[in-house]
């Protein structure tokens, strides 16, 4: 069965460059911002299928699992360690299309000619141009934590409880609880937002004011 197995993959990518890997590390530009000029992130994918060409493009097929990493664990599950940490296969995404959600993907790839300066998300406020999840967690402070302010856990629960706890905007995974994370992080690096490591509250800085688009 093995030896089945090892054959048609073999089959596969020798006539259509598609290969799939248990684990593989990609570097691809962040599928969850809508600015121009886009960071490069990593994630560990589990169980994805990447399809090569002749000419070096990389895309991704299918996938069952990925996590959000930082550039120095990508480095080191790439290079392994010597009796330790095995290498784990690299390859670099020009196009991401890594979407939990169809929305997102639409917003991606479909942008709509007439844009609004702000979008009403089910009372989420979600300004032109910015990242849906980081002005989701912007509202989830402002509307649901107090003074502004909140832990991981608060930020989690407001973006994730119905109302009136919070704004009910995402399902809590575990997936989704790894990517809210990896977001602060690049918040607070960006300074979108505030962090004391002594309470472990994020606050809220600052926001362009915008108007609520009424239907």
């Amino acid at each position: 069965m093995k030896k089945a197995l090892i054959a048609k993959e073999r089959q596969l990518f020798s006539k259509f460059g598609i290969v799939h890997y248990p684990e593989v590390i990609v570097r691809c530009f962040d599928p969850y911002s809508l600015a121009p000029d886009r960071d490069k992130i990593y994630l560990h994918l589990k169980d994805a299928t990447l399809k090569l060409t002749s000419e070096g493009e990389v895309t991704l097929l299918s996938l069952k699992r990925k996590i959000f990493i930082s550039e120095d664990k990508a480095k080191i599950y790439i290079k392994g360690v010597s009796g330790k940490i095995p290498k784990i296969p690299f390859h670099s995404l020009e196009f991401s299309h890594i979407y939990d959600t169809k929305l997102e993907a639409e917003l991606m790839h479909k942008p709509v000619i007439t844009i609004p300066e702000n979008i009403d998300a089910e009372g989420g406020i979600i300004p032109y141009n910015t990242s849906i999840i980081e002005s989701l967690i912007c509202d989830a402070i402002v509307k649901f934590t107090a003074n502004q302010q909140g832990t991981e856990n608060e930020i989690i629960d407001a973006l994730t409880l119905p109302y009136p706890e919070g704004g009910g905007w995402y399902s809590r995974t575990p997936l989704l609880i790894q990517e809210i994370k990896h977001t602060l992080k690049l918040m607070v690096n960006r300074g979108s937002l505030d962090y004391d490591e002594q309470t472990q509250n994020y606050s809220y800085i600052s926001k362009s004011s915008s108007t609520r688009i009424r239907r």
